[in-house]
């Protein structure tokens, strides 16, 4: 997966500013919840010379190199999209906020390990939202926090604690934020 919507043509590099990737993990996840399985990132490895910066990490002088906006949000997603991962959709009509510009999915690892990624694609506005959770995780008290934005390179960002089975979230502009059960 990749996107061209923030650059390529006019700017190559835009391929791999925030806005780009943040687009990209919009469309995993919105996919994800439709049953799409898998995904390819266009490209892992790139020498950032051929179509675009679309390079996620390199190799210079026997160095590994993390490009910054396509690692971190890239390694936020593959952290909590387990293989063999339950997914269980969140559709706006029924258990998530009316809000166009937030998107997530619940994930449940093979190993039981319960997850959740939200984006907020809204360039100018941070976005409130509550979540209903999936049934039978029961289990969860709290999850643990990460976000990848322009100013965080998939961080922690605290806790949320589960409340009569739902988390509220505050969703800052243009991020992804990541939750762990463990």
């Amino acid at each position: 997966m990749g996107t061209f919507y923030y650059g390529k043509w006019h700017n190559q590099a835009c391929v791999a500013s925030i806005e780009a990737t943040i687009t990209v993990a919009e469309g995993i996840i919105r996919a994800t919840n439709i049953g799409i399985p898998a995904f390819c990132l266009w490209s892992l490895i790139n020498p950032n010379d051929v179509d675009g910066h679309w390079a996620v990490m390199g190799v210079k002088d026997g160095e590994l190199i993390k490009y910054k906006y396509p690692f971190a949000v890239y390694s936020l997603v593959s952290n909590h999209m387990v293989p063999g991962s339950i997914v269980y959709p969140v559709n706006p009509s029924t258990d998530s906020p009316e809000i166009v510009n937030v998107h997530a999915t619940f994930l449940e690892a093979p190993d039981g390990e319960k997850s959740m990624l939200v984006v907020n694609d809204d360039p100018e506005s941070a976005m409130k939202a509550e979540f209903k959770l999936p049934e039978g995780w029961d289990d969860v008290k709290e999850f643990k926090i990460s976000i990848a934005n322009a100013e965080k390179l998939n961080e922690p960002a605290g806790k949320v604690k589960v409340e009569n089975g739902r988390i509220k979230l505050n969703i800052s502009l243009f991020s992804l934020l990541g939750l762990k059960s463990k």
